[in-house]
């Protein structure tokens, strides 16, 4: 797929997010001219979830993707495609592509309270993950620690060769535009910054244990286990969050997980049903977990009258 001029710079913006150096002892951001350029439709698969909703007489669709993947699932599968090719608009949480959003969600990522507070122990080695991962001159001064705590996950996430400039809301956002289909931002700025950082304080023994987990093997198993019932369209596992997270008495953690998906939900089907009800056919690209709970977005679809069915 040929990317635009306009494309590759926005996607510089990814970068401010997740991103590490490009030094000789890290690994290089994916070029993704030629990813795109070994892509083979016939060997995609059509992984994750998806759901048809129809009202007014227009199906728009729901898939459930996540934000970071290897290489070989950057394609989506045929139904998936079909799916896209019959709407006239995608809508994803956050734009990615719009620089000059992605420039207000980091001055807002900025203005967060830094309620994930580090005594000096524990700075010291979150220093030392950022700079095993190759990440310490992303972390920035004036931005709280709950949000580096994610940079330092996401470069732990990339040794397992899973990356965020391969997910599929970048895919589609960038096939879409090529296509000139308009793209949606289900979120605003400030609801995503919520979102990358936290809103309550975190004791410091759970600062003590995320920091472990990042090596003591429990992130790589939490995202293969993860990866695994995404890829092979297993919905009732991925929603189980006990078959996955590791957190079964750890009640702060379901609870970050609980607020991160469930309190965005009622915002983000409220502002799907307004670009549908507006005449779009709209394809939403949004997290997998947002399919899943007691606010789940089929559910949340199904409440404003739509009629929702599973694709796969």
């Amino acid at each position: 797929m040929k990317l635009t001029r306009r494309l590759l710079f926005a996607l510089l913006f990814i970068s401010a997010f997740f991103s590490s150096h490009t030094i000789a002892q890290c690994i290089p951001q994916p070029d993704l001219e030629k990813v795109f350029a070994r892509v083979k439709p016939e060997q995609a698969q059509d992984t994750g979830f998806l759901w048809q909703i129809e009202k007014n007489g227009r199906v728009s669709h729901l898939y459930g993707t996540m934000h970071v993947l290897p290489e070989k699932f950057v394609m989506p599968g045929r139904k998936t495609m079909q799916a896209f090719q019959s709407s006239d608009a995608v809508a994803v949480e956050v734009n990615v592509l719009d620089a000059q959003l992605v420039e207000e969600l980091m001055a807002e990522i900025k203005k967060a309270p830094d309620l994930m507070r580090l005594n000096a122990a524990q700075q010291k080695e979150a220093m030392r993950l950022a700079k095993k991962f190759c990440i310490e001159k992303d972390l920035k001064d004036d931005q709280p620690w709950s949000f580096k705590y994610i940079q330092i996950t996401m470069g732990k996430v990339r040794t397992l060769g899973l990356e965020p400039a391969l997910s599929r809301e970048v895919f589609l956002a960038i096939l879409a535009s090529n296509l000139q289909k308009t793209v949606f931002s289900l979120e605003t700025a400030k609801v995503q910054a919520q979102a990358l950082t936290l809103g309550w304080d975190v004791p410091s023994i759970m600062v003590d244990k995320y920091l472990a987990d990042i090596e003591n093997g429990a992130t790589d198993r939490v995202m293969s286990k993860m990866l695994n019932f995404w890829s092979t369209n297993q919905l009732e596992k991925f929603a189980d969050i006990d078959q996955w997270c590791e957190c079964k008495d750890d009640a702060f953690q379901r609870r970050l997980l609980t607020e991160m998906n469930d309190g965005r939900n009622p915002g983000m089907a409220s502002e799907l049903d307004r670009l549908h009800s507006s005449g779009k056919k709209v394809f939403a690209v949004i997290g997998a977990l947002h399919m899943t709970g007691a606010l789940a977005l089929p559910k949340l679809m199904e409440q404003k009258g739509y009629i929702v069915r599973r694709v796969f």
